[in-house]
């Protein structure tokens, strides 16, 4: 019998991995077909660890950018050591069209374009590739496309890789699971920053899976104790009926305790129905926290990309009513989109904080893939697109091996922000999300903003302007560190900030930089109280600040703050009722052992649930 190996390799987060649904979903289909049954042993390759090969027939591989440059150098060595062996690739990540692909990956025999489950079967049953639809094929280093077809099967005919047993075996490893639920294919938007939509995908058209499939998919997820569940939806919540399966998860995890939490990618825009999802996630401890995104907020830039923001009076709303719920949002920019400049960027930033947002914003750099419109020679030219590969480094992760990790390619210059003012929008970005997003200075920014002292983009000019200029103080040093990683970003380095009193993980820079402010708190609020002297009166400003360092968690501290009137204003500001009294107090429950652990569970596990800030509740007065 041929042996024939599916690889879809994963990375780890902890001791947590996603289960390989793509590669899986392919095995179930063909399962189906007795002649390859009969014919073929058929193997699951996910690990990158103590990889064995019998002689192999076939070797499939799934790709996208977090494991192909890793599946190429494996499939490099597999095509040496068995020469004879058909290697074949599929997934997002396979150009469709780039003739140059086996000039420079010779070993690579075939790319499938589009879905793998109906093609993967004819290959194994066809004696002549040629015949077969949307196929490139490596003929002496040259390539040979075949017809494109879009003939998509009926996703209910392909049986469930849960349900069908195809993961039976690899939940005996001792392992946390992720598994992928996917209720439908397809997205009928088009932005060209991203591949999903893509006119050269054919995915258009929204096609879904039996309602009662994925029930028992949930079923067999509750049952089997999957931790982690990740919607493969584009637009989960689109259609009324995805509360139905938001209903089910909620009664599996009543029922066996599982899954723990359930993240998806919403609707583009979000909407009442999805307030309500998030509602029932948050009530049951399955959600982080709801998407409440625009990925830019320059009109020009949204009309480059074929963007639909939701309006930002809806946003507001949205915003108050997640508040009013105790239900953390994350807002998602995309920096370096086409259009956007320095104050177009930083103006929306602002804008976000001036509507609410004081939770999370996500900053993104935008990256090119191969399948993206912003790929295309011709998208690249019309905005003098400059981009640099870099490794992709995973955050929350020990960086073990730098040699073999994998690549992403993000834009670092446009023609209406060159690569200075990338730099110069990067900062602005990094000392939003370090300084406001993660707590530092949010309190003391939102008042002097609401009093119409300064405005949020003065303010943290101001900040950054201060730190540039005093280079030798603790705000200083971490600005100029930072500013170093940026430059190394665009000569080719990849986001890496290893903080080592907190441990070997690698953490996004604002998180790095908050991480080193903790050590350094005291000085941080002295030299701020310098950076900001004269733009109110001492007192406020000192009250400000005082209270703004007694909200933050700040590891094995007490808090405790003297009582006087601007601080019982700032309370009564941000709806805290009290009486005068001596001073106020958090006993702070310090469930974690370490710096370290501190880092983990407040920044790691507790950034989007604002676990950085005490709750105006944990305040006593004495």
């Amino acid at each position: 019998m041929n042996n024939i190996y599916f690889c879809q390799f994963s990375n780890f987060v902890g001791n947590n991995v996603y289960l390989p649904y793509s590669v899986g979903s392919i095995i179930s289909y063909i399962s189906k077909n007795k002649d390859i049954v009969d014919n073929y042993k058929i193997h699951i390759i996910f690990l990158k660890e103590n990889i064995k090969l019998n002689n192999p027939k076939f070797l499939f591989l799934s790709v996208y950018m977090w494991n192909f440059k890793y599946s190429m150098i494996f499939a490099k060595q597999v095509k040496k050591e068995f020469p004879n062996c058909k290697v074949v690739i599929g997934g997002h990540h396979v150009p469709y069209f780039d003739h140059n692909f086996f000039y420079e990956y010779p070993f690579i025999d075939v790319l499938v374009h589009g879905e793998g489950e109906k093609i993967c079967e004819e290959i194994l049953t066809s004696e002549c590739f040629y015949n077969i639809h949307n196929l490139s094929i490596n003929k002496l280093g040259k390539t040979i496309r075949t017809k494109k077809h879009y003939n998509n099967c009926d996703l209910n005919e392909i049986p469930s890789v849960y349900l069908s047993g195809v993961f039976d075996e690899l939940l005996k490893l001792p392992y946390s699971f992720t598994a992928s639920l996917e209720t439908n294919r397809g997205c009928p938007y088009g932005c060209k920053y991203c591949d999903w939509g893509s006119n050269m995908t054919s995915q258009k058209k929204l096609r879904f899976f039996d309602k009662e499939r994925v029930y028992k998919e949930i079923e067999w997820i509750g049952k089997n104790k999957i931790d982690f569940v990740f919607g493969t939806d584009s637009n989960f919540g689109i259609i009324k009926g995805d509360m139905d399966y938001i209903n089910k998860i909620i009664e599996v995890k009543k029922e066996y305790g599982f899954p723990n939490k359930f993240r998806v990618c919403y609707a583009k825009n979000s909407d009442d129905l999805i307030f309500e999802m998030n509602k029932k996630l948050n009530e049951y401890n399955l959600s982080k926290g709801a998407t409440l995104s625009f990925q830019s907020l320059n009109d020009e830039s949204i009309k480059a990309v074929g963007r639909i923001n939701m309006s930002l009076a809806k946003f507001k709303e949205l915003i108050k009513k997640y508040d009013n719920e105790k239900i953390p949002t994350y807002t998602e920019i995309i920096l370096g989109l086409p259009k956007e400049t320095y104050d177009s960027f930083a103006d929306g930033l602002c804008t976000l904080l001036d509507h609410g947002q004081h939770s999370s914003i996500v900053v993104y750099y935008c990256q090119v893939y191969p399948n993206n419109e912003m790929n295309s020679p011709e998208f690249r030219k019309k905005y003098n697109i400059e981009t640099i590969k870099i490794p992709m480094f995973p955050t929350h992760t020990i960086i073990k091996d730098k040699r073999n990790i994998d690549e992403e390619e993000i834009v670092i210059s446009t023609n209406t922000m060159n690569r200075n003012e990338w730099l110069d929008t990067c900062m602005f970005s990094w000392a939003i999300q370090t300084f406001h997003c993660l707590g530092l200075l949010q309190f003391t920014a939102r008042i002097l903003k609401e009093k119409n002292i300064i405005n949020y983009k003065e303010f943290y000019e101001k900040l950054l302007n201060f730190a540039k200029n005093n280079p030798n103080s603790v705000v200083g040093m971490e600005y100029y560190k930072i500013l170093n990683k940026y430059k190394k970003v665009q000569e080719g380095y990849g986001f890496e900030y290893i903080n080592n009193p907190f441990g070997k993980l690698n953490w996004t820079f604002e998180e790095g930089s908050f991480l080193t402010f903790i050590l350094q708190i005291n000085e941080f609020y002295l030299e701020i109280s310098a950076a900001l002297v004269d733009i109110t009166d001492d007192e406020i400003l000192k009250s400000l600040i005082n209270f703004n360092k007694f909200m933050l968690k700040v590891p094995f501290r007490t808090s405790k703050l003297p009582c006087n009137l601007i601080i019982l204003d700032i309370l009564k500001h941000f709806g805290y009722e009290c009486n005068e009294c001596n001073y106020f107090d958090i006993k702070q429950k310090d469930d974690y052992n370490s710096l370290a652990d501190y880092a983990t569970k407040v920044i790691w596990y507790g950034r989007k649930g604002g676990e950085f800030l005490h709750r105006f509740e944990e305040i006593k007065e004495r």
